[in-house]
């Protein structure tokens, strides 16, 4: 369950996330830029959405020597089926019940947390597809 954000979230410290890189504002610009390789402002990366990572920090000479630099304890999430986002050295990510939570993306120090209490207004029939949260946060503008 939380594995997939475990290695989303060691990944990220592991191939170079700046503690505070300088996207500015996300715009169609930020979002086309194919040369940001320090942040992860869309589901698929860039407006190409390939998912796809261009650095070579990590490859097959050093994949071995990967280890977890740190983790975020989510004791409620039941499932995490969305694409974090990284921008200006922040890391987004929606779980379980729809709460959203910014961590700092170089020590996974907890920043902010929201939660929109959907619980408290899904009617009966919406509370199974709430409870492994949604298809993901998007960031524009500021």
């Amino acid at each position: 369950m939380f594995n997939c954000l475990r290695t989303i979230l060691t990944a990220s410290l592991l191939i170079g996330v700046p503690p505070l890189s300088s996207a500015g504002a996300v715009d169609d610009a930020g979002l086309t830029d194919e040369s940001n390789t320090a942040d992860w402002l869309g589901f698929g990366r860039t407006h190409n959405e390939q998912r796809y990572s261009p650095l070579t920090d990590i490859n097959d000479g050093n994949v071995d020597k990967l280890k977890v630099d740190w983790f975020v304890d989510l004791p409620k999430a039941v499932g995490l089926v969305a694409t974090p986002l990284v921008a200006d050295g922040v890391m987004y990510f929606v779980s379980s019940r729809n709460l959203v939570s910014a961590v700092n993306a170089t020590n996974g120090e907890m920043l902010w947390r929201y939660d929109p209490e959907v619980a408290n207004h899904a009617g009966e029939r919406m509370r199974v597809a709430y409870l492994h949260g949604n298809r993901g946060v998007a960031l524009w503008d500021d």
